[in-house]
């Protein structure tokens, strides 16, 4: 048995399962190595380099709270684990769940996959070289260095951090060869795993769809059944089982069943009420695989005239959101993300578009429990190389984007559009082929910044000003409130600052500035966003919620309503002051809100300016 470095403990698998039943994902987050170097280790110089040992999330470097220039390059991952011998005839996968930028596993000395791209899912199948009852050995290379193919520009000209390290989880996935898929590894459109849909969505009735794609790597064929379970809290409210279906050897199929549940709890921004789907594989009479999935049945309608969501009207009131953080960068913690939820939550938002790459599956899951509207985003920015590799990475991201996120009831549309950058109508129209291969139905939307194309224009108030046109489609404002307080020329290019402000003027104040710079941040902010009702705007979304750092410049993007400690300014309270003070909840703090905005020392304004939703 080769050496354990740093005299890390193997990790025996046998105790956290029985090879016999279907078990849930395991967290595969402790026990790794990790080191930075440029030396190209494959598997044989794993006993030549300083190894740190490190948990996940894992950011590749610490960086300080206010970045000059981020950290760029090569870093490697290793970890040993054990298989038992029971788990004979099984088959194997590793999933992380983001890896920045360029990601390269080996296991057991074989390298399986190499994959560009760092913010969507990285599976790995190693059955091949899976070793029972003995140690194995996986070795992960990861490059964030400037890349052309996946963009979306060189660190020091981008106006936001990418960061580095396996900086959300891993997990070890153990199946039998009559499983469920994973959609991500599948690459089915419209297809792999388990795809849910709601054909029906009323107060009386709901019916739900299930498609549960099953793949049968046995050397014979299998004849199964799929049962599905609805589950409301600890109650059962609805269960199916299909007719039984034959898959022949080393093929897949796709079982669909539709589930009919009567007086169903509807999920919205103000209920956002969900079930547990549970998915079960049954060979015979025994079960082979089981999935759960988190769902809330609702119907989204957008028209120009208005949002609806299971036939009544809203406005969706809402903010844009970076996900790094001070010193680990993207690395947060699980609770780390839903607590950015809760914050956004209870500053009065409704509604996020997620700028401008995928989230962690954690906030994801956050949105769905809090009731936050998700406009879910590709990776991108100011750039668009009219290069045939750059354009086929960014279709397979839309495609993977979907797979991943298309379970959850908060997405209400797809930007597979790469943000304030000019595309041409040949690459828009397959992004929204690919939007609609692979979400069939009513229920899917797309979004992007031009108008061409997309089922929802995207404008940003500052690109607005001075040129607006009434759309011909639905419009959401996608950014407000702090550049055209910044720089007037309102453009593109953010090198050529043109008529800048002064900076007592502007709405990119830090937490420290002092309250009349607050008070001016809050404002600005309140001037915009009384001005985009003047739109048909169904959403709008401030720029930003937090404070972040930017890659092309040593310091911070100050704009938001909290620092990038989450800690609230003056402007918090003045869209916390916008939700209904009925609206109440016991995931978040809401209802009736008062706050006065001054510091109450010997120089304050003696005009003071108190934010409140309620009368007295």
């Amino acid at each position: 048995m080769r050496k354990i470095l740093l005299g890390i403990t193997i990790i025996f698998i046998v105790g956290l399962f029985g090879c016999k039943k279907p078990i849930a994902p395991i967290n595969f987050n402790n026990d790794w190595q990790f080191a930075k170097t440029d030396e190209a280790l494959d598997q044989t110089g794993i006993d030549n380099v300083k190894w740190e040992a490190v948990s996940l999330p894992h950011t590749a470097n610490i960086e300080p709270k206010v970045m000059d220039g981020q950290w760029q390059g090569t870093c490697w991952y290793h970890k040993t684990f054990d298989l038992p011998e029971k788990c004979g005839g099984r088959e194997f996968f590793l999933r992380f769940e983001g890896a920045m930028n360029v990601c390269d596993v080996w296991v057991n000395g074989q390298k399986l996959i190499s994959k560009q791209g760092g913010y969507l899912p990285v599976v790995v199948n190693f059955t091949k070289v899976a070793r029972l009852n003995q140690p194995n050995e996986v070795l992960v290379r990861l490059d964030n260095r400037d890349n052309p193919v996946t963009g979306p520009k060189p660190m020091n000209i981008l106006d936001f951090n990418m960061y580095g390290g396996l900086y959300r989880d891993a997990f070890l996935i153990v199946k039998d060869k009559l499983h469920i898929t994973d959609a991500n590894y599948a690459g089915i459109k419209a297809g792999g795993g388990v795809f849910i849909t709601y054909p029906k969505a009323t107060n009386e009735e709901a019916v739900v769809e299930v498609k549960t794609h099953v793949t049968n790597d046995y050397a014979k064929s299998k004849t199964l059944t799929v049962i599905h379970e609805l589950w409301d809290g600890s109650k059962m409210v609805a269960t199916l089982e299909s007719s039984k279906t034959k898959i022949e050897a080393n093929n897949a199929n796709t079982i669909t069943s539709q589930i009919n549940v009567a007086n169903p709890k509807l999920w919205s921004p103000k209920s956002p009420s969900l079930y547990m789907l549970k998915t079960k594989v049954m060979d015979g009479g025994t079960v082979v695989d089981e999935v759960e999935n988190r769902i809330g049945i609702r119907r989204f309608e957008i028209k120009k005239e208005g949002f609806f969501i299971n036939g009544e009207k809203m406005f969706l009131r809402g903010v844009n959101r970076h996900q790094d953080y001070p010193y680990v960068g993207y690395a947060l913690s699980n609770e780390a993300q839903y607590r950015d939820a809760v914050k956004i939550k209870e500053a009065g938002f409704d509604y996020i578009r997620l700028s401008h790459y995928p989230h962690s599956p954690a906030f994801m899951d956050a949105c769905d429990e809090l009731g936050i509207v998700v406009l879910d985003a590709i990776l991108g920015w100011q750039y668009y190389p009219k290069d045939t590799a750059f354009q086929q990475q960014i279709f397979q991201t839309g495609r993977e984007l979907i797979r991943r996120d298309r379970n959850h009831p908060c997405v209400i549309a797809w930007e597979l559009s790469l943000n304030e950058s000019w595309m041409d109508e040949p690459f828009i129209d397959e992004l929204q082929k690919i939007t609609h291969e692979e979400y069939p139905g009513d229920q899917c939307y797309s979004a992007g910044w031009q108008e061409y194309g997309y089922d929802i224009y995207l404008q940003a108030r500052q690109h607005r000003l001075g040129h607006y046109k009434e759309p011909t489609k639905p419009y959401v404002v996608s950014e407000y409130g702090d550049w055209e307080y910044y720089a007037m020329n309102a453009g593109l290019n953010q090198t050529s600052w043109g008529n800048l402000l002064q900076a007592d003027r502007s709405s990119r104040q830090l937490l420290t500035d002092g309250e009349v710079r607050l008070l001016q941040q809050a404002t600005n902010i309140q001037e915009a966003h009384n001005d985009n009702f003047n739109t048909t705007a169904f959403a709008d979304g401030y720029w930003v919620m937090f404070d972040y750092n930017r890659g092309y410049a040593p310091d911070l993007e100050s704009s938001g309503i909290m620092s990038i400690d989450r800690l609230p300014k003056f402007s918090y309270y003045f869209f916390q002051s916008q939700r209904d003070a009925s609206e109440k909840s016991e995931l978040f703090q809401s209802g009736p809100m008062v706050h006065i905005a001054s510091y109450w020392n010997e120089l304050s304004p003696l005009n003071v300016r108190v934010f409140s939703n309620a009368e007295e």
